[in-house]
């Protein structure tokens, strides 16, 4: 800020260079927001020297915002540590920061007693939020590798059918314009295909009768078409 202010309620460092406070408290705030918490991350503002997490943490008691400020800082310290230890891990569960040790050399099955859910931390997940699979208990990995092939294909079988399903009157429709020897029950829309024979049919669903040619028919089954023409 430049301005001139006296060495009583500013901040040093181990380097022996002088701060105020507004300033030092702004900048290693802002270095929290934007995570940037790692080993040469916060300098002093003078000099190349790095702020120690004690002297971090002295510069957030001077904040208004000092608890808030001071958690999210040894969150996202213990995060970076975390993340460059191998054996460290993060819940897998959406929304959940449980950290926990685990080694591959260990029984894969975790459940988070922080969230409840269970993974495998062995299995391959599915998509991009999910790193590990479910838990499988009472199944080996390959067994849920391949009990998940098959739920993926019963899936694929379902969506197909909905599909179809959703274009079966569509599909009814183009096949009565291809074929002139079937038409749908005036009653029950049910698909009757003639094989020869006269224009008088009985449906084999509903058993109504009626004309083939022009699809009239009575409710007592009398059939009839006008002068009977057609028949």
């Amino acid at each position: 800020c430049y301005d001139e202010k006296p060495k009583e309620g500013s901040f040093t460092a181990g380097c022996n260079h002088w701060v105020c406070t507004d300033c030092i408290v702004g900048y290693v705030t802002s270095k929290i927001n934007s995570n940037e918490v790692s080993e040469n991350q916060i300098p002093c503002l003078q000099c190349p020297q790095q702020l120690t997490e004690h002297e971090v943490l002295g510069v957030l008691e001077q904040s208004e915002q000092r608890d808030e400020f001071r958690q999210k800082y040894l969150d996202r310290v213990l995060e970076k540590n975390m993340d460059a230890d191998s054996d460290y891990h993060k819940c897998p569960g959406e929304n959940c920061n449980y950290r926990f040790v685990w080694k591959p050399s260990w029984q894969p099955a975790f459940e988070c007693p922080a969230c409840e859910a269970a993974f495998c931390l062995a299995c391959a997940g599915v998509g991009d939020d999910m790193p590990v699979g479910p838990g499988h208990p009472g199944r080996t990995c390959a067994e849920q590798k391949v009990k998940l092939a098959q739920d993926a294909e019963e899936r694929r079988k379902y969506e197909a059918w909905k599909r179809d399903n959703d274009r079966a009157d569509e599909l009814f429709n183009e096949l009565m314009r291809k074929n002139a020897e079937m038409k749908a029950c005036p009653k029950c829309n049910f698909g009757i295909e003639r094989s020869g024979g006269c224009n008088h049919v009985q449906c084999t669903r509903c058993s109504c009768k009626f004309c083939f040619r022009c699809l009239k028919y009575r409710a007592n089954n009398e059939y009839t078409c006008g002068a009977y023409s057609c028949w």
